[in-house]
């Protein structure tokens, strides 16, 4: 899992905390933030749709994928997470659920405690070898408070800090990582609460489900995007 959400507010230090309102869609508030660091100005969105069956949702989650990204030649989705927790499954669920193109290609990877892979080091040796100009991670996130449980999806250009909001820092798959642009998309999935000064994990009530239609509604976003 990645970072501590709302990612906007609680993980990072931006110029902008309050963020701006964007009118794509009557039902679903959207905040763009940005953050400025050595030089580099990096974009954030956070989409806060009232259900997540609302049939907008799909279109708009699609319409921010294309704000990062509108016409990149090879996309490389990254899914991300441990397949044998639920709650961690999103970006191996959003993975599989995508068909290969000529433009749109996809793989999963696990913990590197169980593969004793880097990531980094693999997807940037992918991205770089086979021409990749943008890469895609998805993963599952943890945040703060259990009201925002899949109650929010955001997008970054800054990059994906994989084991972030667990506690277990690793390096970054960002553009200087990687060598190529790098997009993070996640949906929070675990909650981290102290109630009585000691951590506890909350998941929401019905895991399975709510990570199975996660990940179609991102799978289903990015193909439209990018798949054909």
């Amino acid at each position: 899992m990645n970072l501590s959400l709302p990612l906007a507010i609680e993980a990072f230090g931006l110029a902008d905390p309050a963020g701006e309102k964007l009118d794509w869609s009557p039902r679903i508030e959207i905040t763009k933030h940005t953050k400025e660091q050595d030089g580099r100005l990096s974009r954030y969105l956070t989409l806060r749709p009232k259900t997540l069956e609302d049939k907008a949702l799909p279109k708009t989650i699609e319409r921010a994928l294309r704000f990062f990204a509108d016409k990149p030649r090879k996309v490389l989705t990254v899914g991300l997470g441990n397949p044998s927790i639920a709650s961690d499954r999103l970006g191996y669920l959003t993975a599989g659920k995508l068909s290969p193109t000529d433009r749109l290609k996809t793989v999963a990877f696990g913990v590197e405690a169980h593969t004793g892979l880097s990531t980094v080091e693999v997807v940037g040796a992918i991205a770089r070898s086979l021409g990749f100009d943008l890469v895609v991670v998805v993963d599952a996130l943890a945040c703060a408070k259990p009201q925002n449980l899949i109650r929010t999806i955001q997008l970054t250009d800054e990059g994906a800090f994989p084991g972030h909001g667990v506690g277990n820092r690793r390096a970054a798959l960002d553009r200087d990582t990687l060598g190529v642009e790098v997009l993070s998309v996640g949906i929070p999935l675990i909650a981290h609460t102290d109630p009585y000064g000691e951590d506890v994990c909350v998941t929401p009530v019905d895991v399975e489900k709510a990570v199975e239609q996660c990940a179609c509604l991102l799978s289903s976003a990015i193909k439209g995007a990018w798949g054909s």
